[in-house]
């Protein structure tokens, strides 16, 4: 929006509010912050999308059909490098793989990588994560499908912990004999995880009993 100016924030906004989302995949609006530079037409360490891992996937899925129509060069190499980088990532989201796959996802993050580095602004903007993404077909080959043990919901899990964080925090000032309570926090995970496959096998011996 700063460096091509193909669209306004405010007609990014209106787009995304108009987009017809895949049912509970709505990022949300996007956030101000976007519009954050500083000299060279560099992003900020705050210039982020201020969303989560999840919402920041459902946003990349939809983007290059959202805003396509405010593209005029359609060969411009950021654009290509954009719908590259979505493409792989569209291929990443599949459950199963073939062999062809593979090497089909392989060819997509090379050629996604060979256009990033041709966009004369993103000059020095490369990061690690470019380099794990190489690594995807081999992981695939050896591990299966990413949606298996990506760290999303690990990541998610951070959410249950964090209130609980917070609150021990606030007791440790309250109370001089509180202890610190991380391994409490683990232990309330570890005991509903049980309760949850306990619950999930009882469940499972009823049905059968019905049957």
């Amino acid at each position: 929006m700063r460096v091509k100016n193909y669209f306004t924030f405010v007609q990014a906004r209106k787009a995304m509010e108009q987009w017809s989302w895949p049912q509970d995949r709505n990022p949300g609006a996007l956030h101000a912050n976007v519009l954050v530079g500083q000299e060279g037409l560099r992003p900020t360490q705050g210039g982020t999308l201020h969303y989560s891992a999840s919402q920041t996937l459902y946003f990349a899925e939809q983007s290059v059909a959202i805003f396509s129509q405010f593209i005029t060069d359609k060969e411009d190499p950021a654009w290509l490098a954009w719908q590259a980088h979505v493409a792989y990532n569209r291929t990443l989201m599949r459950t199963d793989f073939t062999v062809q796959l593979v090497w089909e996802l392989d060819k997509q993050i090379c050629d996604a990588t060979a256009l990033f580095n041709i966009v004369p602004t993103y000059t020095g903007l490369n990061k690690p994560k470019q380099a794990f993404a190489q690594h995807y077909p081999m992981d695939i080959l050896n591990c299966g499908s990413p949606r298996n043990y990506w760290c999303m919901r690990f990541e998610s899990k951070n959410q249950v912990c964090l209130p609980l964080h917070k609150l021990s925090a606030k007791l440790l000032l309250l109370l001089p004999n509180y202890q610190p309570t991380p391994p409490t926090i683990h232990q309330t995970i570890s005991i509903s995880a049980k309760l949850s496959a306990s619950l999930l096998k009882l469940s499972a011996k009823l049905l059968l009993c019905t049957h």
